[in-house]
C-alpha cells in the first residue's frame, strides 16, 4: 500500500522537497514496483496420447490472478491509488518542485513499459488470409509450478505466448497512467501561461477538491446514471464539472482525465464513496440544516 499523504509530508517537512523526491518515488511506485515482478504459475497435465511429451503445461495464473480481467481490474485500482499518492505529493510542493517531480515520475513509469515487448504473429481474418498481427508479452518472468517443475525454452515460450492477455493489460495500464501524468504536467507547467487573462479580471472562483480527481468522477457517474444530472453528454458534463472544480496543486482540472475516471471508475474507488456516502447517512439527525 502507498504512503500517505500524511506520512509524505512528516518527510518532506524534514527535508528539502528536491532532497525526498527519492523517497517520495520509492514509496508511491512500492505496489507497481512488486507487481512488476511477473510470476506465471502453472501446472502439468498428463496426456497419454501425447506420444514422448506427455506432460503438458497448463496456465493457471499470473501474480495470483487466474484470468485476465481480474487482473485488469487490480490494475486499474493500483493505477488509481497512484495517481492519488502523487496528487498528495504535489500538493505539498512549489511549482518548479512539482515540475521536477513529475518528470521523475514520468521517467520511472517509462521503465515499466520495458516489461513488455512486442511479439509478431500471424492471425487467420474472416477471409482466411493470414496477416501479420503484433501482440505484447512479458520481456522477464519468473514460472511456478506446483510440483517444482522446471521449465524448458520451450515450456517457457509457450507460457509466454499464452499470458499475452495478462501482458496487454500491463501496458494498456500503463499508456493511461502516461496520458493522465502528461495531462497534469501541462496544467502545471504550460497552463497557467496560456491561460493568463489579459485583461487583469480576477479568475473565476472554483471549488477547491480534498478528495481525489476519480471519487469526483465516481460521484458524478452515480449523478448522471441515476438521472440526477439531466445532461446526457458525458464529455459536456465532465468539462463543466472540471472547469468548477480545482485541486491543491493546480487550478483547472483535465476534463479527459475526469472522463476517464468517470467511463472506468474502480472498485475502490466506488467503495470509498459509498462509505462517505454512509457516513452521511447516519449523521444526517446531527446535521442543522440552514433555511
Amino acid at each position: 500500500m502507498f504512503g500517505r499523504l500524511t506520512i509524505i509530508n512528516q518527510h518532506m517537512n524534514a527535508m528539502t522537497p528536491i532532497d525526498s523526491f527519492s523517497h517520495l518515488l520509492n514509496g508511491i511506485f512500492s505496489e507497481f514496483q512488486a507487481d512488476s515482478t511477473i510470476v506465471i504459475s502453472y501446472i502439468l497435465l498428463t496426456n497419454d496420447n501425447a506420444g514422448p511429451e506427455k506432460h503438458i503445461p497448463r496456465l493457471t495464473g499470473v501474480n495470483g490472478f487466474s484470468n485476465s480481467d481480474a487482473y485488469r481490474d487490480y490494475l486499474q485500482s493500483a493505477k488509481a491509488r497512484l495517481l492519488s499518492s502523487i496528487e498528495d505529493c504535489l500538493a505539498g510542493l512549489d511549482d518548479r518542485s512539482r515540475q521536477q517531480f513529475l518528470r521523475l515520475v514520468m521517467e520511472r513509469c517509462q521503465r515499466y513499459a520495458l516489461l513488455t515487448v512486442p511479439w509478431h504473429g500471424n492471425d487467420r481474418a474472416k477471409d482466411h488470409h493470414w496477416h501479420p498481427r503484433t501482440h505484447w508479452v512479458f520481456h522477464h518472468a519468473t514460472f511456478d509450478a506446483i510440483n517444482g517443475h522446471k521449465p524448458d525454452a520451450g515450456t517457457r515460450r509457450y507460457l509466454i505466448w499464452r499470458t499475452r492477455r495478462f501482458a496487454f493489460m500491463w501496458r494498456q495500464a500503463g499508456r493511461e497512467l502516461m496520458e493522465e501524468l502528461h495531462g497534469i504536467y501541462y496544467l502545471i507547467e504550460f497552463y497557467p501561461v496560456v491561460a493568463r487573462n489579459v485583461n487583469g479580471k480576477p479568475p473565476t472562483e472554483k471549488i477547491i477538491l480534498k478528495g481525489s480527481v476519480p471519487e469526483l468522477a465516481a460521484v458524478l457517474r452515480l449523478l448522471h446514471d441515476a438521472g440526477i444530472i439531466e445532461n446526457k453528454n458525458k464529455e459536456e458534463v465532465c468539462r463543466l464539472a472540471a472547469a468548477c472544480f480545482s485541486t491543491h496543486f493546480t487550478n483547472d482540472l483535465s476534463a479527459g482525465s475526469l472522463k476517464n475516471h468517470f467511463d472506468a471508475p474502480t472498485p475502490e474507488i466506488i467503495d470509498r464513496v459509498y462509505k462517505k456516502f454512509e457516513a452521511l447517512k447516519q449523521n444526517a439527525p446531527k446535521l442543522k440544516y440552514l433555511k
